[in-house]
């Protein structure tokens, strides 16, 4: 699946802000990693244009679990977001 969007900030090994550009009302999603007791934090948060478009999206939210498999580390899962978002173009 290709990536259709836009980087919008990318701060190494703290966060991530990138658009979902796949729909007309496409969510803008950020990931920030944070250090808790010597482990990673993962937070994924969306910010849909409407309550029309969170509604579209409804459903979602089962593909992300399955995305973030509790047996993956929180290592792992931030080593390939960084690796993809260092791929990305920045935006223009």
């Amino acid at each position: 699946m290709a990536f259709v969007g836009q980087s919008l900030e990318v701060v190494l090994l703290s966060r991530i802000v990138w658009t979902d550009e796949e729909e007309q009302d496409g969510a803008v999603t950020t990931v920030t990693f944070e250090e808790r007791n010597g482990r990673t934090h993962l937070t994924v948060h969306e910010l849909h244009p409407s309550k029309a478009a969170l509604e579209a999206n409804h459903g979602a939210e089962e593909g992300m679990r399955a995305a973030y498999n509790p047996r993956s580390t929180a290592l792992g899962i931030r080593q390939r977001l960084l690796l993809g978002a260092s791929r990305m173009a920045a935006p223009t």
